[in-house]
């Protein structure tokens, strides 16, 4: 009888794995989507450079509030996080 391998579960939203997602640089070609689709809305909003523009995420939680900074600072905004 053959022994199984075991697979290794992908990686979700431990700690570790978000904190590698959000320093890597597939962090901008994968962003999370939630926080991808508020760009997105932003974006048609506002266009895609937000210099000048101010922006306050309220909440700081590893899974919406951290990428979403992280990604206004990438379209230059200036970004105030608030817990």
């Amino acid at each position: 009888m053959r022994r199984r391998q075991r697979r290794r579960p992908a990686p979700t939203f431990a700690s570790r794995a978000t904190g590698k997602r959000q320093l890597s640089l597939n962090f901008f070609i994968y962003p999370p989507c939630t926080p991808a689709g508020a760009m997105i809305l932003i974006e048609q909003v506002c266009g895609k450079d937000l210099s000048g523009l101010f922006a306050v995420v309220v909440g700081r939680s590893n899974i919406v509030g951290k990428p979403m900074a992280n990604l206004l600072l990438a379209a230059n905004a200036t970004v105030t996080v608030a817990a």
